[in-house]
């Protein structure tokens, strides 16, 4: 039996249970499994400030409460938890990152609108999480690219039907995917997801989606409120971390956002608007005014106006920013390139001359006029100029 824990994760001013205790004491930290849980302690604002989104797969009828996570093509008569909930139809869905070609980080199933207050590892009878060893834990396995939550009626279903297609096409039956499920699951589309029946008007069925990056071994969780009840349960597939769907450049422009107002922001743009169109007049003037600073975070584009002023090649610009007292040494914003902008802007000027007139071209030739400012700019190895 598995009792609640006593270690506590904090989440988006929310608080879980993030230990599982076993009946001899031993403790299981749950957060060395899911670095997610706060997905599932906040609300749909929480997702969308994280570019993560849920797409439904269908409702799930578990007319017996027992619930079922495997993968349908290779264990489709695996056992059901332990633990069960009321019986009734649930929504299942999966969450993915907000961007094209996102895999599904996690298949829910939804039983209630209730907070969730702790997490419990999902477990199958004769399962002992006090067993375990290091980083071990007990899951799904997953060996033909797709994870779903299936009823208890499901594996006899789908055994009937299979029997049925086999006996139908005789010599030239394949599997249940080629000869049932393809048409729903081609692989051939984003987002492909589906509520399976074996038969229309059967009690079996399953709710199938993509398996993150593919074949592996997942954790399933429950997800229970503050009366034990389940109000969710959700299979980790490890495509999202920390419970974020950013990409490092969202996270870094939403941090300086966090720290900029509206009129920081509006300056940050006319600047940078400068810079594009080579007016020295006007973001010598905001650097004199102290509007910007030349190692200062470029909303639009990321990176710095330094960075920005060398890959556009503004030597005007640069001049200005060297006049202001710019020196080498990259900002906190450019550390991603680790030598210092003299050496970046050589690169790219090498790389100009040794792909000019090829196909493969990407970088046009630095002008003579910004690589004698990179030859000035180099003798001032410095530190950061500002901490702005």
């Amino acid at each position: 039996m598995i009792a609640n824990g006593l270690k506590y994760l904090a989440a988006a001013g929310f608080v879980v249970s993030a230990l599982m205790v076993s009946e001899d004491g031993k403790a299981m930290n749950l957060t060395e499994l899911s670095s997610n849980f706060a997905i599932f302690t906040e609300g749909t604002d929480f997702l969308a400030s994280r570019k993560l989104v849920e797409i439904p797969i269908g409702d799930l009828p578990l007319p017996d409460g027992k619930l079922v996570a495997l993968d349908p093509l290779v264990q489709p008569d695996r056992a059901a938890f332990t633990r069960t909930v009321e019986p009734g139809t649930y929504p299942v869905s999966f969450i993915r990152e907000d961007a094209a070609h996102s895999r599904p980080g996690f298949i829910v199933i939804r039983f209630s609108q209730s907070p969730v207050t702790h997490f419990e590892l999902a477990l199958l009878p004769q399962q002992d999480p006090s067993t375990l060893k290091d980083d071990q834990f007990f899951g799904i396995p997953v060996d033909a690219g797709v994870a779903a939550f299936a009823n208890s009626a499901f594996a006899a279903d789908q055994a009937k039907r299979e029997a049925e297609e086999q006996k139908k096409a005789g010599g030239d039956y394949v599997s249940y995917y080629d000869d049932v499920l393809f048409e729903d699951l081609p692989g051939t589309e984003e987002d492909e997801s589906v509520l399976h029946r074996p038969f229309e008007n059967g009690e079996g069925a399953v709710a199938i989606a993509q398996s993150g990056w593919g074949d592996g071994y997942y954790p399933v969780f429950w997800g229970l409120d503050k009366d034990g009840k389940p109000a969710l349960a959700f299979i980790e597939l490890f495509v999202i971390l920390e419970a974020d769907g950013r990409s490092s450049f969202d996270k870094e422009r939403d941090a300086v956002l966090a720290t900029m107002n509206e009129e920081q922001r509006a300056e940050n743009q006319t600047a940078y608007d400068a810079l594009k169109a080579d007016d020295a007049g006007i973001f010598s003037a905001y650097l004199k005014a102290g509007k910007i600073a030349p190692k200062d975070y470029v909303l639009e584009n990321g990176g710095s106006f330094m960075l920005e002023a060398i890959r556009l090649d503004k030597p005007a610009i640069l001049r200005a920013m060297l006049d202001a007292g710019a020196d080498d040494a990259l900002g906190p914003h450019d550390q991603l390139f680790e030598k210092p902008y003299s050496a970046i802007a050589r690169g790219w000027a090498k790389n100009a001359e040794e792909t000019k007139g090829k196909s493969d071209a990407v970088l046009a030739p630095r002008s003579p006029e910004l690589m004698a400012l990179i030859a000035e700019l180099e003798k001032r190895p410095g530190g950061s100029d500002q901490s702005k």
